[in-house]
């Protein structure tokens, strides 16, 4: 039963200013070799931090070679007893940190890794080079803006030639190359945009049998698996746009083996082997999708579903097994703005009963039922990108819901869409806020970083 008179207050313990850069980055929490609580986060700055949880006191920074979006990730992921961090930079690299801030390895985006060799052979209308094994799809994008062939040396210098098509080491060309290339010629892959080597996230960890992976995405169209210990490339795979949010690892068929699933601008899910990489089914959304994916099995059929937001003014359940769309919500989209940022955050409403909560752009709170059907909406007047969160923060056996908006307020909801307290920060807050009880007091504290720069921890009471 709703709680008329339930207010959730809070103090501030800490607040520091990182400087004068946005910090969007999800922050993500862990616990080193020695016990030290710690918070990591990623800023505009180049940096990745590492903050002690009790005090805000900087353990160490690291440098990257450019802005840094997202979330990172951190796990014992070589069985030594010490964590390993692990950040994605708009430099185009995936890096691994070990827990003193030195870096044991890094991935390179799809341009950088794959993207200049010397020709094996060519022909009017194409090059081959037979040390590449190039996913279908790499370097291509559904609006046609494709990557850039350029002969940089040897016969045929200086040609610059659109990519067509990709066949395994084969690259194909719009436009018949004038002279032709030879064993003698080296070429560089050019981006349409330069933003197609930006990594924004740092992926998804997950403990697999033999060992750790990172799947991750990146805006280069691809998503990759990777072994966490050693960063060796496992598989890889193309769509045909940029692809923002980090993957989905689940057995989303039931079938007893885990899945990839990831969401494209290119306006698909794709669900892939885990093991292979091989892809299982897809599903055109008809709309870009540059937000999370969440998961359950929401209408109590016995199977998943998988749920998903974007740019098309509707939330989308797919069927786990086949891909296909079961239930669609409602089309905001008719009197606001139909792009939602926000993940479809998963919670249990009322006995058996699921439900998904998320903020949007136009500055509502939806929670839908099993089936997409509209339980509530609230209206906060302001733009929400950042994820809700679902968690009891007051241990009173009531789940509240945490949401993020871009004026810097932290608004929390009961389960009814009741607003019931408020956290406010100088900045919006575009990170998902990381809550649970992080300094191990037994009471849930929440850190929240913001776009002026700002990180704050708070205890709720």
């Amino acid at each position: 039963m709703q709680n008329m008179g339930k207010r959730i207050e809070h103090e501030i313990l800490w607040q520091v200013k990182t400087g004068d850069e946005p910090i969007y980055s999800t922050p993500i929490f862990a616990i080193f070799s020695k016990g030290q609580r710690v918070v990591i986060y990623q800023s505009w700055d180049w940096y990745i931090y590492v903050r002690e949880v009790e005090t805000g006191r900087l353990v160490w920074r690291y440098l990257f070679g450019a802005p840094n979006y997202g979330r990172p990730q951190a796990a014992d992921v070589d069985g030594d007893g010490k964590i390993e961090i692990f950040g994605a930079s708009h430099d185009g690299h995936v890096y691994c940190l070990n827990e003193q801030g030195e870096r044991i390895w890094f991935h390179s985006n799809l341009y950088y890794r794959e993207g200049n060799g010397q020709v094996t052979s060519a022909s009017e209308w194409g090059i081959t080079d037979s040390t590449k094994e190039w996913a279908a799809n790499s370097f291509l994008r559904m609006d046609g803006n494709h990557a850039e062939l350029a002969i940089v040396s040897g016969t045929g210098a200086g040609q610059r030639r659109k990519i067509s098509g990709v066949e395994t080491d084969t690259l194909w060309i719009e436009e018949a190359f004038d002279t032709l290339p030879d064993a003698t010629s080296t070429y560089e892959i050019h981006p349409f945009h330069e933003s197609d080597v930006y990594y924004q996230h740092a992926g998804q960890l997950v403990k697999e049998p033999d060992a750790w992976y990172l799947y991750t995405t990146s805006f280069d169209n691809q998503c990759v698996k990777l072994k966490a210990s050693t960063g060796e490339l496992i598989w890889k795979f193309s769509s045909l746009e940029q692809n923002e949010p980090f993957p989905a690892v689940v057995d989303i068929d039931g079938d007893g083996k885990l899945e990839c699933l990831f969401n494209s601008i290119d306006e698909h899910v794709y669900c892939l082997d885990a093991e292979t990489g091989s892809l299982k089914w897809h599903n055109h959304a008809g709309f870009g999708i540059d937000c999370f994916g969440s998961y359950a099995d929401m209408d109590n059929d016995g199977v998943m579903e998988y749920i998903i937001n974007g740019r098309g003014g509707r939330t989308l359940y797919l069927d786990g097994v086949t891909g296909e769309t079961k239930y669609k919500s409602t089309d905001w989209s008719v009197w606001a703005t139909s792009e939602t940022n926000s993940r479809a955050t998963v919670f249990h409403y009322e006995p058996g009963q699921k439900a998904v909560v998320f903020g949007g752009l136009a500055g509502f709170v939806y929670c839908l039922d099993g089936q997409a059907n509209t339980i509530w909406r609230t209206f906060l007047a302001a733009n929400m990108r950042g994820s809700t969160s679902v968690l009891d923060i007051n241990s009173d056996g009531e789940q509240e819901i945490l949401v993020p908006d871009m004026m810097g307020t932290l608004t929390i909801l009961d389960q009814y869409g009741k607003e019931i307290g408020q956290v406010h920060v100088k900045g919006g807050i575009e990170g998902t806020p990381l809550a649970g009880d992080l300094d191990g007091d037994g009471k849930t504290e929440v850190l929240l970083t913001s776009l002026d720069g700002y990180v704050s921890l708070s205890r709720f009471r």
